[in-house]
């Protein structure tokens, strides 16, 4: 039989998981300084000086201004900053398995530590499924449920990946959203002197 009162009134904690950021995406600092490490210099030539983003004390593009992105739609998801998160695609049926799965568990872990039989929960259980059924199958309707991600855009991976042979993503400060840096063997060998 059941009790009217269990001894454990505490509220079940609700945990989710975030995206990813864009930011592993962009800035590749990482991967210039391993390969720097790796070679000691870089084999690259560049044509920086006729860029009208050269920094002429340096000879090489060092700049903050995202007008150097030629494709606008990378370009307007690096405005966002590196700590954006696209929308992810939702896939309302394993969100309501995973949910409803989760209820039951918990109702099993409860009910076991209260020491009361297993099933003690099941009107709890079903009221619960019959909540969570209703908001999925609103939200459902509501929700685009496949947001267009820039990353996934395959002008738009080409496009970065190319960008990020010829030049180093490093974000300086919280302020400055990206600083791009070109020429990577001079400007590593200028970085690592000064």
């Amino acid at each position: 039989m059941c009790q009217k009162y269990f001894e454990n009134k505490e509220v079940p904690m609700i945990s989710y998981k975030y995206t990813k950021t864009i930011r592993n995406n962009i800035i590749n600092y990482n991967e210039a300084l391993k390969e720097y490490k790796e070679k000691g210099d870089f084999d690259y030539q560049c044509d920086c000086s006729e860029s009208i983003f050269c920094y002429t004390p340096h000879g090489h593009v060092m700049t903050g201004d995202l007008n150097i992105i030629g494709n606008e739609k990378l370009r307007s998801l690096v405005l966002k900053g590196p700590k954006f998160r696209e929308q992810p695609n939702i896939s309302w049926s394993k969100n309501k398995k995973h949910i409803l799965e989760a209820v039951e568990t918990y109702a099993k872990r409860w009910c076991k530590r209260e020491k009361t039989d297993s099933d003690c929960l099941d009107e709890w259980v079903n009221e619960i499924r019959s909540i969570v059924k209703k908001k999925i199958a609103h939200l459902a309707r509501k929700t685009n449920a496949k947001p267009p991600r820039i990353l996934d855009d395959p002008d738009v991976k080409t496009y970065l990946e190319g960008l990020k042979k010829n030049i180093s993503w490093y974000q300086l400060t919280r302020q400055v959203i990206t600083s791009l840096l070109c020429a990577k063997s001079s400007t590593l060998t200028s970085l690592r002197k000064s």
